[in-house]
């Protein structure tokens, strides 16, 4: 198991939240770290696949084509 440090003004934002929803502590901070270390992953894919470069599309003709999508 990790341990990691808080600051006290997080810690009391971290605990307020946990009263505030009945959760542990423990299950914000572990969603927070999973939910992070998620977006710094899918940031890292989303620059590899800069780095390569090729087609791209605008981007209301994404979105137009997902509207389509989710429609059918």
């Amino acid at each position: 198991m990790s341990m990691i440090r808080l600051s006290p003004r997080v810690e009391k934002r971290l605990a307020r939240l946990a009263k505030k929803l009945r959760r542990t502590k423990s299950s914000l901070a572990f969603e927070a770290v999973v939910r992070h270390i998620e977006d710094l992953e899918d940031l890292e894919v989303a620059r590899q696949r800069l780095a390569r470069g090729g087609a791209s599309i605008p981007l209301e003709q994404l979105e137009s084509e997902l509207i389509v999508d989710l429609a059918r």
